[in-house]
């Protein structure tokens, strides 16, 4: 077990099981979006699909990757947290994590 932060990370496959457990749980029939288009979070996406929830799509902040078919700005986004639970594989890092709950995003 690797320690980093205040986060202790197992292996990349049990941060992945738990994303996906947590979602799980938690998207009540919303469409799944997953913030960032990278290894990782396509296999959160295939963890996820083996469980039978399809991801709608991701979101990127690097524009390079957006193809307005399966990968879209981040500017889709506000105002329809009723429509999309939001996956977002960063908060797995403690520096990202603390902006996130500085930004006002606190439930992680």
């Amino acid at each position: 077990m690797q320690v980093e932060g205040n986060i202790k990370q197992e292996s990349t496959e049990d941060w992945i099981d738990y994303i996906v457990d947590v979602t799980l749980k938690n998207y009540s029939g919303r469409d799944v979006v997953i913030w960032g288009k990278c290894e990782t979070s396509e296999c959160i996406s295939d963890n996820l699909k083996k469980h039978g929830l399809d991801t709608a799509f991701y979101v990127e902040s690097n524009e390079a990757k957006i193809d307005d078919r399966q990968v879209f700005s981040p500017d889709c986004l506000p105002g329809k947290s009723n429509k999309y639970y939001v996956v977002i594989p960063l908060a797995y890092y403690q520096s990202f994590r603390e902006k996130l709950i500085w930004g006002g995003i606190h439930r992680i």
